[in-house]
């Protein structure tokens, strides 16, 4: 039996009510519960933090993904639900035959991101 049975993700972030907007609203975690230190929700069964950072900076690189069927139909979805530019929502495809879309862009090891 593995010792490591279930990973908790941490995220942090400046302002927890976009946070919460995002991950409530657009993504579809359900809220869990907050605090003075961290909001947390039930990301489809893994539990994700999000601290509260008053001086945090951004991580440039992706920090969470997700592996859909349809990227493009997943993509299409998180719009209607108010994704924008300002949050990077990566999606890595299973198929390398999907073809490019406009504001995907093609990661050297074959992972698509919008």
């Amino acid at each position: 039996m593995p010792v490591l049975t279930k990973m908790i993700g941490f995220l942090v972030t400046s302002d927890s009510k976009k946070a919460t907007t995002f991950y409530r609203d657009v993504l579809g975690f359900r809220l869990m519960g907050e605090d003075e230190h961290a909001v947390v929700f039930d990301a489809n069964g893994t539990m994700l933090r999000v601290n509260k950072g008053r001086d945090f900076k951004p991580a440039h690189p992706t920090v969470l993904g997700w592996e859909v069927d349809d990227i493009h139909a997943a993509i299409r979805e998180l719009a209607s639900q108010g994704g924008s530019n300002n949050v990077r929502a990566a999606i890595a495809r299973r198929s390398h035959r999907q073809s490019r879309a406009p504001g995907l862009r093609l990661s050297p090891a074959g992972y698509r991101r919008w």
